[in-house]
């Protein structure tokens, strides 16, 4: 994997959000990064670090020029998704268990209604 790549990788894995304008601003900022690397195709991630800045750097001063009530708007969708995803995989994993444990209660109740051992006595008449 080149250096940019995963320079880039870094960078779009620092945003807390993805969104239709954080997309268009990470496009813009890998044609960016593209150029300089055209200009300087032995650059290390130091030197893409240097000059464009930290993936940190990047993600703060993108939100620092951003509108703030956008920015809140989205990490509050953001955060209601991540509550309702893990809501929904708990009471999932709840169900589960519940169910293997009726399931578990059926079986062993099944196995002890059946006839296990069975006599039978023939009695001969003379």
């Amino acid at each position: 994997m080149s250096t940019t790549k995963k320079y880039l990788r870094n960078v779009r894995s620092s945003f807390p959000v993805f969104r239709k304008s954080e997309r268009r601003f990470f496009a813009e900022f890998k044609l960016t990064v593209g150029e300089y690397e055209s200009l300087y195709p032995a650059c290390s991630i130091n030197d893409l670090e240097q000059k464009f800045g930290t993936p940190k750097e990047i993600v703060i001063d993108y939100f620092n020029n951003m509108d703030s009530e956008k920015y809140l708007s989205a990490m509050r969708k953001s955060l209601y998704i991540k509550i309702s995803t893990v809501t929904a995989l708990v009471l999932f994993m709840l169900f589960f268990f519940l169910q293997t444990c009726l399931l578990f209660q059926a079986r062993n109740k099944f196995e002890e209604s059946m006839i296990k051992t069975e006599e039978i006595t023939i009695n001969q008449n003379e």
